[in-house]
């Protein structure tokens, strides 16, 4: 019990050293690595308050990749998902877009968000929305498609007008 409350102080203090947690790749190793802790109250949810403020480097992209596809805890996936949109890669981009698919409404609205951010995420953005089902779903791939309209190519239009025909003949 001492060990928790002391972990827990111990990360709760860190929170009010955010301009040197962000300059320290250590620091923010060990925080990142406190989030696959199976404590929230007494770990996570410290660790994240912590990292709330600070901007995560690209250097960092693979943990939070992990973190999207592994954490057991929703707000953890949340804010991985919230840092993968300043990281832009080809990587990032197809983990954001296969978010999109997941049960959880705010993860699939962080990730559309986040992908407003990717540029290279158009022709993704069409094909996903080329297959969706529910329209939620849709309305989420779209407004991630609504950032980047101006790269939007007539190709795209026209699948897309394709797709909604047969919507429409399946109606």
């Amino acid at each position: 019990r001492t060990d928790v409350r002391l972990r827990r102080v111990a990360l709760s203090s860190l929170g009010r050293f955010h301009e040197l947690i962000a300059k320290n790749d250590r620091a923010l190793k060990l925080l990142i690595g406190t989030l696959r802790d199976s404590d929230f109250d007494g770990v996570v949810a410290p660790a994240l308050s912590a990292l709330f403020a600070v901007a995560v480097p690209k250097s960092f992209e693979k943990e939070l990749l992990a973190l999207v596809e592994t954490s057991r805890h929703g707000a953890v996936r949340h804010f991985a998902i919230r840092r993968l949109g300043a990281i832009v890669t080809p990587k990032t981009t197809k983990r954001l877009v296969e978010t999109l698919s997941l049960d959880d409404p705010k993860a699939r609205e962080l990730a559309a968000e986040a992908l407003k951010n990717h540029p290279q995420a158009v022709d993704a953005l069409v094909a996903r929305l080329a297959v969706v089902k529910e329209r939620p779903a849709a309305e989420v791939v779209t407004a991630a498609l609504s950032a980047h309209r101006e790269r939007i190519k007539k190709t795209h239009i026209a699948k897309l007008a394709q797709r909604a025909l047969d919507a429409i003949d399946e109606n």
